[in-house]
C-alpha cells in the first residue's frame, strides 16, 4: 500500500465488516461504540458490509479458488482485508 506513516495489521474471525470496523476503532484508540456518526462516517459510505462479508467467507466459491483481497478508503485509512483473514490498515498521506 501507499507510503503512509500509520500502518496495522490485525486478523480476524469474526465477519470482515465487523472486524474492519473493530481494526479501525483500535487504530483510532475508540471504543467501537465510538465508531459512528457523527464523528466517523459509516463502513457503508465506504463499502457495502454486506458484499464484503460474502465476498470474503469461508464458503463463497471465489475465496475457496482463490485469494481475493478488497481495498478501499475508510475513516482516512487505504484498508485491505483478504480472505486469509488479515487487515491492513494504513494511513492516507494529506
Amino acid at each position: 500500500m501507499g507510503s503512509g506513516e500509520d500502518s496495522m495489521v490485525s486478523s480476524f474471525q469474526t465477519a470482515p465488516s465487523l472486524a474492519v470496523v473493530e481494526a479501525v476503532a483500535r487504530a483510532e484508540n475508540v471504543p467501537v461504540e465510538e465508531l459512528a456518526p457523527p464523528a466517523y462516517p459509516p463502513l457503508h459510505e465506504a463499502i457495502d458490509p454486506q458484499a464484503l462479508d460474502q465476498l470474503l467467507e469461508s464458503t463463497s466459491p471465489t475465496r475457496q479458488q482463490n485469494e481475493v483481497t478488497v481495498q478501499f478508503q475508510y475513516c482516512g485509512r487505504q484498508v485491505a482485508v483478504d480472505s486469509t483473514g488479515e487487515i491492513t490498515l494504513e494511513s492516507i498521506a494529506d
